[in-house]
């Protein structure tokens, strides 16, 4: 994600945006920004994250995993077991 296009977009301008609360609490520590909360349920949506499966990375899956993990821990989350196309 681009912090300072973010930074510059919030300090120019009388301008909104919809965000992850996680991103907002992070620009909210070095910007004059107000974090309002929606009075409606935001869509359901679906996300999708793409890894090389010849990535020889010590890092990827352990990342994955991870990310997994926090996922599972949140209410309204669905996990699907991994595609693989090898």
């Amino acid at each position: 994600m681009r912090w300072d296009f973010l930074q510059y977009f919030t300090q120019n301008g009388d301008n909104w945006a919809f965000l992850p609360i996680s991103v907002a609490k992070s620009i909210l520590k070095t910007t004059p920004v107000s974090i309002h909360e929606l009075d409606v349920e935001p869509p359901s949506r679906t996300l999708y994250y793409l890894y090389r499966t010849e990535d020889q990375s010590p890092y990827q899956k352990p990342l994955l995993e991870i990310c997994r993990r926090k996922l599972a821990r949140e209410s309204g989350i669905t996990l699907v077991d991994p595609i693989l196309n090898v």
